[in-house]
């Protein structure tokens, strides 16, 4: 048993490996350099919010500070019936900012629900030929615009930016962790998501595909566009580096970290096998090196630090191409945070429980 243990181990341990070769290569050729356009095109971003007062002002004032054209931006603002002082707030925070536009989302004009019942709203409103969304707990960086805007310029109609949590170092690991191997997928031509707090998408595509007017309601809005827009025939980059580097805050409770992660489960389920594999594989890790440890402490010690270091090794690289640092003894310890949200996860998504998001279930 101990022999069959430590292969499906192994082939996790080889999965990590992999991903560092293919990081290294591709850093080394793949060059995220693009042309500067003339002239900068007008761009919109959309912001769905709903009872985000403590973040709000955080958000805004990095989004009136981004380095573009003042002329050439304008920010919509839904909020989704917030309950609690968010629309006022706003109001006060933009008064003085023209390209600002704040908008009451009160009924469904659509199937959709959550984010994108705000989006689908704010879409017919907005006059850049690219439209950015994000959150309204990001903190995004003043190159932020820019940096896509010039990749978007060469033909690039999805533009996926990086994001980590600015005030919880294991959760921030894991954000890190999971969008390196995303951007791993990108590069080997077999792209798989966008995030929708941090991406950009041109308006020829939204309206290609008929904008979240025609694509199916989903809990992970972001991922079902991505999709659509893919069928469709446009192409797709993830961008990683500090230019795009957004930070989200965390979320503090335990049972609201099991509804994300049981929401990202659901769009999980809807990738192409090649990260389905990846993420089946890292999975079973644990039980598989649980059952190791059970028949052969010595061998499973081994293989767990084996895993450690070469998964250690995966972000380290990851966290110095973005210039964040991140203390090797917090990668190793995230090994065990890592555990206790996996299995955490796993259980609470297969209890049957709905996903509970922003006080609405679905």
């Amino acid at each position: 048993m101990i022999i069959v243990l430590s292969c499906l181990i192994g082939v996790v341990i080889l999965t990590d490996i992999c991903l560092i070769v293919c990081w290294i290569y591709f850093k080394n050729r793949r060059k995220e350099e693009h042309k500067v356009p003339v002239e900068w095109p007008k761009v919109s971003i959309l912001l769905a919010v709903r009872n985000e007062e403590e973040n709000i002002e955080r958000c805004l004032s990095s989004l009136v500070a981004l380095d573009y054209p003042k002329d050439k931006i304008e920010i919509l603002i839904g909020d989704d019936n917030s309950s609690d002082g968010t629309y006022e707030l706003i109001e006060q925070l933009i008064e003085h900012h023209p390209n600002c536009y704040l908008f009451k989302i009160d009924e469904r004009v659509s199937h959709q629900k959550a984010k994108a019942k705000v989006l689908v709203q704010l879409a017919p409103k907005a006059t850049g030929q690219y439209y950015f969304v994000t959150d309204a707990d990001m903190r995004l960086p003043e190159s932020w615009v820019k940096e896509m805007v010039t990749a978007a310029e060469s033909g690039i109609d999805i533009i996926t930016g990086v994001t980590l949590v600015e005030d919880n170092k294991w959760q921030s690991i894991d954000w890190l962790f999971a969008i390196a191997m995303v951007y791993v997928m990108d590069c080997l031509g077999k792209p798989v998501t966008t995030m929708g707090n941090n991406m950009m998408i041109s308006r020829r595509a939204y309206e290609a595909v008929g904008g979240y007017e025609k694509v199916p309601f989903s809990i992970t809005e972001d991922m079902e566009l991505f999709r659509h827009v893919r069928k469709a025939g446009f192409k797709v980059k993830h961008i990683f580096n500090d230019s795009v580097l957004g930070f989200t805050k965390s979320i503090k409770e335990v049972s609201t970290l099991f509804h994300q992660r049981k929401r990202w489960m659901h769009g999980a389920l809807q990738l192409k096998w090649p990260m389905i594999t990846i993420l089946i594989i890292q999975a079973f890790y644990f039980p598989f090196i649980i059952c190791a440890f059970i028949f052969s402490p010595f061998i499973a010690l081994g293989l767990f630090i084996v895993k450690t270091m070469i998964q250690a090794l995966f972000i380290h690289l990851s966290a110095k191409t973005l210039k964040h640092k991140v203390s090797f003894i917090n990668i190793f310890l995230y090994e065990f945070y890592s555990w206790f949200v996996s299995i955490g996860s796993g259980l609470f998504y297969l209890s049957g429980t709905k996903v509970i998001w922003k006080g609405r279930k679905y």
